[in-house]
C-alpha cells in the first residue's frame, strides 16, 4: 500500500478518512501496475514481431530451398552452368535459413544414415585431394565436390519440417519433359532452345551423355511406379505413365548402351522381384522371361552395339544404313581397366586423386603399355582417360580403399531404405541400385559433376520423409 513519507500526516488521514485513504492507495497501486503491465506488453509485442519476422525469413528461405533442389533434374538436361548453380544456391539459401533462424542443422543431420556415409566419403576425396596434390584440375574442382554434400543435407533437414517428396518427384518428371522438348526442337530445327547444335544430343556427345543417365533412372522410376503401385488413381496412372513412356523414349534415342542396359536390366529385375513378392515363384519367371524378351527387342532393334561408320552420320540420326555393329569399345574398356588397376594398386588406400586422374592414368599408362605393345601402338584414347570406365575401378583408383568402403556404405544404407517400405512412390525405386550396379560396370563417371547432381537428388529421394508429416522415418 501506497503511504505519505510524512507519519503524522498519514495518521491523521488514517483516524478522520480511513476508507479515503486505502483507495487511495490502492488507486494509486492499480495505476502503477497498469503502467507497468502496458511496458511489459509492448516490450513482449515487440519480441513476438521480431520472432514472427525470423519464423517467415526461415519460411521463405525454406520454400526458396525447395524449389530450388526440385529444380536440379532440369538442370542436368540443360547443362552444367544450370545444375552446379541450382546445387550450390540450395546449400547456400539451406545455411541461410540456418542462419535466420539461428539453429545448427548439423548436429540433427549428421544422424541421417545416408548422410554419414557421404560425409566420410568427401572425408576420402579430401584426404587424396591433401596427399596426391590437385593434378592439372586445380584445388577447387575436388573441393567443389562438397556441394553435393550440402544439398543433400539441406533438402533432408527440410523434409522434417516440411513435406518435400512430391516436389522432388515433379521435378524429376519436370526434368523428363524439359530434356524430352529440348531434343525434340534440335532435331526439328538444328538447335536446341539455348542454340546448342543437334549434334550434343547424338550418340555420347555432350547434352546426349547427362540426358541418357538422367533417363535411365526416370523411366524405371516412373516404369515401375506406374505398373506396381495399384493404389494411385486413374488420372494419375494416365500421367505417370506419359512421364514414363517420354522418359524412355529419351534415353532409347541416344543410343547409349550403358544406360539402355541398366535401365532393362532395372525393369527386369523389377518384375522378378514383385511377381516373387504378389504372386509367387513361377509368375516372377514369366514376368523375368518376358522383361528380357521386351529389353532385347530394344537393344537389338536399333538401338545397342550401333556406333557411327563416319562423323557426317553422327549428325543424321535418320541414316540408319550408315551403323554397323562395333564391339571394339568393349576391348578398349578392358586396356583400361588394366591402366586402372594399376593405379589403385600403387596407391590402395588413397588412390590417385580426382582431379590429378587423368595425369596419373597418362603416367601409368605408359608403363602398362610398354615393351611390344608399347604407346605407339594403341589408339590415343587409350592413353588418355578422364574416368575408369568402371564404377569400382574409379571409386579404388581415384580414392582408394577409403572411397569404396564410403560409397558402399552409402549404397548399403540406401537400398535398405528402399526395400524397408516399398509402398507408394518408392516401388518405383526399387530397381535403382540395379541401375546404378550395371550402368557402372562400363559406363559414366561417378565423380563427374553431372553425375553427382543426380546421384545426390536420387539420393535425397530415398532418404527424405516418403509423405511429409505423415510417414515418419526413424532417424
Amino acid at each position: 500500500m501506497f503511504r505519505n513519507t510524512n507519519p503524522k500526516i498519514d495518521a491523521l488521514i488514517d483516524k478522520h478518512f480511513p476508507l479515503t485513504s486505502e483507495c487511495a492507495a490502492n488507486s494509486f497501486d492499480l495505476i502503477f501496475f497498469k503502467k507497468k503491465q502496458t511496458m511489459t506488453n509492448a516490450t513482449n509485442g515487440t519480441t513476438d514481431a521480431g520472432a514472427a519476422a525470423k519464423k517467415n525469413g526461415s519460411q521463405r528461405l525454406d520454400a526458396a530451398t525447395l524449389v530450388s533442389g526440385s529444380l536440379v533434374p532440369c538442370g542436368i538436361a540443360t547443362g552444367n552452368i544450370a545444375f552446379e548453380f541450382l546445387v550450390a544456391l540450395t546449400g547456400a539459401l539451406w545455411i541461410a535459413r540456418s542462419i535466420v533462424a539461428r539453429k545448427n542443422p548439423f548436429p540433427q543431420a549428421i544422424k541421417h544414415p545416408l548422410i554419414v556415409p557421404w560425409i566420410f566419403w568427401v572425408a576420402a576425396i579430401m584426404a587424396s585431394l591433401v596427399i596426391n596434390g590437385p593434378g592439372n584440375k586445380g584445388w577447387m574442382h575436388d573441393i567443389a565436390l562438397v556441394r553435393y554434400l550440402f544439398f543433400v543435407m539441406a533438402v533432408i533437414d527440410l523434409s522434417r519440417r516440411r513435406p518435400v517428396v512430391k516436389y522432388l518427384i515433379y521435378g524429376l518428371g519436370a526434368g523428363a519433359l524439359w530434356g524430352a522438348l529440348n531434343t525434340l526442337f534440335a532435331y526439328l530445327l538444328g538447335f536446341d532452345f539455348l542454340g546448342r547444335d543437334v549434334g550434343r544430343y547424338a550418340l555420347k556427345l555432350k547434352e546426349a551423355s547427362r540426358i541418357s543417365a538422367f533417363s535411365a533412372y526416370a523411366s524405371t522410376f516412373f516404369l515401375s511406379w506406374w505398373l506396381f503401385d495399384k493404389k494411385i488413381n486413374r488420372n494419375k496412372k494416365i500421367i505417370i505413365a506419359g512421364i514414363a513412356f517420354v522418359a524412355l523414349s529419351l534415353l532409347l534415342q541416344t543410343h547409349i548402351r550403358t544406360s539402355i542396359l541398366a535401365a532393362g536390366s532395372g525393369m527386369i529385375f523389377m518384375v522378378g522381384y514383385m511377381g516373387q513378392k504378389r504372386s509367387g515363384f513361377p509368375v516372377a519367371i514369366l514376368n523375368v522371361f518376358l522383361a528380357c524378351a521386351v529389353t532385347l527387342f530394344f537393344l537389338f532393334a536399333g538401338t545397342f552395339f550401333f556406333t557411327a561408320a563416319s562423323p557426317d552420320a553422327q549428325m543424321d540420326m535418320h541414316r540408319l544404313s550408315s551403323y554397323e555393329p562395333n564391339f571394339n569399345s568393349l576391348h578398349a574398356r578392358f586396356e583400361i581397366w588394366k591402366v586402372a588397376s594399376a593405379m589403385w594398386l600403387e596407391n590402395p588406400i588413397f588412390g590417385v586423386g580426382i582431379s590429378s586422374f587423368q595425369d596419373a592414368y597418362r603416367e601409368v599408362a605408359s608403363i602398362v603399355f610398354s615393351g611390344p605393345n608399347g604407346p605407339s601402338l594403341m589408339p590415343g584414347d587409350i592413353m588418355e582417360q578422364t574416368h575408369a570406365h568402371n564404377l569400382l575401378l574409379m571409386l579404388a583408383s581415384g580414392t582408394g580403399i577409403l572411397g569404396v568402403a564410403a560409397f558402399a556404405w552409402l549404397f548399403t544404407n540406401a537400398a535398405r531404405f528402399i526395400f524397408k517400405n516399398g509402398d507408394g512412390y518408392r516401388v518405383g525405386l526399387t530397381a535403382w541400385p540395379v541401375v546404378i550396379f550395371v550402368m557402372g560396370l562400363t559406363g559414366f563417371n561417378i565423380y563427374h559433376s553431372w553425375y553427382q547432381a543426380l546421384l545426390a537428388y536420387l539420393i535425397v529421394l530415398i532418404g527424405c520423409h516418403g509423405k511429409g508429416r505423415e510417414e515418419q522415418i526413424v532417424w
